[in-house]
């Protein structure tokens, strides 16, 4: 039980730092977005680390988390540019179908998925066929929907590829994991935000949320983490990957965002996919 509910939470600290991160890159650029927010949970994890006075991982945990830390710093950055020129409605559940990778990562550790995972896991891909039917209109010229969409299937293969990397690290130490994994994370954006010229500026109040998407995303990382550590990979990558329905409800409320018939089907389908995929 408490795989599942740390999964859980995690999905809910993710979807509410998406819809704030998203929202931000509307404003300013996604690399200074990431970097300040991969800095401040680098911060907080490096604090909790230090307290725990555990020694660190071994060579191939280590490993693992920085590979998963530099396919990470990849993965937020496409998905924040997706969120820039895209809706977030329709981004967010193209992501969350990340969760298959961990389920083929858990099938090639040896897992072997139910009936309903199958299923699951075709209805998924039907979601987001339906939900990536997103036509260019007037009210939409100064975006790139079809662009977003690609770079939300690129985001949804990162993402679940450094989840599987997070769940090799979490074997000796879910803690330890992700305090790697953010360094790798930070060092890949410091270098391209160097490499680019570009200098992070912002205001005072934008730079206070975009540290709170900092602070949720790397207690989300956590929560997974040891999840992962405690669980079945296939379910808990899947369960942790829920994060769109509050990104969604949050897009509803506060954008008053709207989708088209076809696209509301795709995202029910998603999110029907991904919860048969967790209860096989």
């Amino acid at each position: 039980m408490l795989p599942i509910l740390l999964a859980l939470g995690a999905s809910a600290f993710w979807g509410v730092g998406d819809f704030i991160g998203g929202v931000q890159s509307r404003r300013w650029p996604v690399l200074t977005i990431v970097l300040i927010s991969q800095s401040a949970g680098l911060i907080l994890i490096a604090v909790v680390v230090s307290a725990r006075g555990v020694g660190p991982p071994g060579l191939e945990a280590t490993l693992a988390a920085v590979g998963a830390g530099l396919v990470g710093a990849l993965a937020l950055a496409t998905f924040f540019r997706a969120f820039a020129i895209g809706k977030i409605s329709v981004v967010a559940p193209i992501v969350a179908t990340s969760a298959i990778v961990p389920v083929i990562g858990g099938i090639v550790q040896g897992e072997r998925p139910g009936s309903l995972q199958v299923v699951g896991i075709a209805i998924a891909i039907v979601g987001v066929i339906l939900v990536s039917q997103e036509h260019d209109s007037a009210a939409n010229q100064r975006r790139s929907p079809r662009l977003a969409i690609l770079l939300a299937v690129a985001t949804a293969i990162l993402f679940g590829l450094a989840l599987v990397g997070l769940d090799i690290g979490a074997a000796d130490d879910a803690y330890w994991s992700v305090l790697i994994f953010r360094i790798a994370t930070v060092l890949a954006i410091g270098i391209a935000v160097l490499a680019l010229g570009r200098r992070p500026t912002i205001t005072r109040a934008d730079g206070q949320l975009i540290v709170l998407v900092g602070i949720l995303d790397v207690t989300a990382t956590i929560m997974f983490a040891v999840a992962a550590s405690k669980g079945l990979l296939s379910v808990v990558g899947v369960l942790s990957s829920l994060f769109p329905v509050v990104t969604i409800a949050l897009a509803h409320v506060r954008l008053g965002e709207r989708l088209s018939v076809s696209q509301r089907l795709g995202v029910a389908l998603a999110l029907v996919g991904i919860a048969l995929i967790a209860a096989g």
